[in-house]
């Protein structure tokens, strides 16, 4: 964990490089921080806002929460913390899909260039092919013949449109010619627990959120969309050749806050309270 606070501090240190920390820092937090995750609780952008939030939480002495806006792919979540007051006190957790939208969008409500300034990178994982055990697929080219003698009788759930494991269960129908259905849910726990009744027998997810139904043999794991096998998950196969994409997607998640700017007033330079924020992330985060 303190690898994740750290991030946070070390990506605070480049931005206000040649600030002066111990003075913008010193009354930073004076009241809750509120952490904006735009998808719902139970994914890997969730546990993350969380954890970071109570250790931030312990080092202030402030309250640090999460909220959860899920909805239209991460949209919803991503507009609100675009329209947050710039003082420092809102924090967001982006995922892929903050990069992916506009692409996908006729027209995004934020602009991801001008309403965010980045923090830091918290952490990337690959994305999990997994199953309900009914299915008599025992690896990713048994599902793939499975598919191919059921036309249209296989759905597939995913957390979020435009999201990685989304991506990946594309290129996974492109690739193969699959006639198969996409059922879009509004994060990763919906989709194991689809996934776990049946409902939907195919799922990809990014990793953490699968791995404990995998390891109690709840699902099974088919595949990880890496080139190598995954430590926490050492059983299930990386995908492969002829069975492997061409691209290898990889769900990350960040930390981003609203933008400050410095003015300068004759000879004094002022610094917003955004800017502040990351100043006491540096200051903190590094101390164990």
């Amino acid at each position: 964990m303190h690898w994740i606070v750290r991030g946070l501090a070390f990506g605070a240190a480049l931005l206000f490089a040649g600030a002066s920390v111990a003075q913008e820092a010193a009354t930073y937090p004076n009241r809750p921080v509120r952490i904006i995750v735009p998808f719902a609780a139970g994914g890997p952008p969730d546990g993350i806002a969380r954890i970071v939030a109570q250790k931030l939480s312990e080092r202030w002495g402030q309250q640090v929460y999460v909220e959860n806006h899920p909805g239209a792919g991460g949209n919803t979540g991503t507009a609100t913390a675009a329209r947050s007051v710039p003082d420092g006190y809102t924090l967001y957790v982006m995922s892929t899909g903050f990069m992916v939208n506009p692409s996908l969008y006729a027209k995004v409500p934020y602009d991801p260039i001008k309403d965010f300034a980045p923090v830091t990178l918290a952490a990337a994982s690959p994305n999990a092919l997994f199953v309900n055990p009914a299915v008599p697929a025992r690896n990713v080219m048994e599902l793939i013949d499975l598919i191919r003698h059921n036309p249209g009788k296989y759905s597939y759930a995913q957390p979020s449109t435009g999201s990685t494991p989304h991506l990946s269960g594309e290129l996974f129908k492109l690739r193969f010619g699959l006639d198969l259905v996409t059922v879009p849910f509004n994060g990763a726990a919906l989709v194991v627990n689809s996934t776990l009744a049946g409902h939907t027998p195919i799922g990809f997810t990014a990793l953490p959120p699968a791995i404990a139904n995998i390891r109690e043999g709840n699902l099974r794991g088919l595949a990880v969309t890496a080139a190598k096998r995954s430590a926490a998950l050492p059983e299930v196969p990386p995908w492969r050749r002829p069975a492997c994409p061409t691209r290898r997607p990889r769900p990350s998640t960040a930390f981003w806050c609203r933008p400050g700017r410095r003015t300068r007033s004759s000879n004094a330079s002022t610094t917003t309270p955004s800017r502040r924020c990351r100043c006491r992330m540096s200051r903190s985060a590094w101390r164990r």
